[in-house]
C-alpha cells in the first residue's frame, strides 16, 4: 500500500477518485496544508456490518436498559401529555 501526500486543494478537486482508491485498499492520502500534514485517510481496519438499526446500538445498552426501555411505554406518556393527565417535563 502507498501513502499519497496531497495538498487540500487537489484533495478537494478530486477527493471523489482518491477516496475510491482507499477504499480499495491501494493506498493513504495524507493531507497537507500549507506544506504541514494536518490528516491522513485510510481504509478501516474492519469494517462491521449490521442488518438492522437496533443492531447498531446493541452495544450501547445493557440487559437491564433494554427491560428499563420495555417498561416504559412512550406512546401512552405522549397521549397522556396530550391529554393533560401527565407532565412529561415534571
Amino acid at each position: 500500500m502507498k501513502n499519497r501526500v496531497v495538498s487540500v486543494t487537489e484533495f478537494k478537486a478530486k477527493c471523489l477518485t482518491m477516496l475510491n482508491d482507499v477504499d480499495q485498499g491501494e493506498t493513504t492520502i495524507t493531507l497537507t496544508k500549507r506544506g504541514r500534514p494536518i490528516a491522513t485517510i485510510q481504509k478501516p481496519k474492519h469494517r462491521k456490518r449490521y442488518k438492522s438499526p437496533e443492531g447498531m446500538l446493541a452495544h450501547l445498552f445493557t440487559e437491564a436498559d433494554i427491560e428499563a426501555f420495555e417498561a416504559i411505554n412512550v406512546g401512552d406518556m405522549i397521549r397522556k401529555e396530550i391529554e393533560g393527565e401527565a407532565d412529561l417535563y415534571e
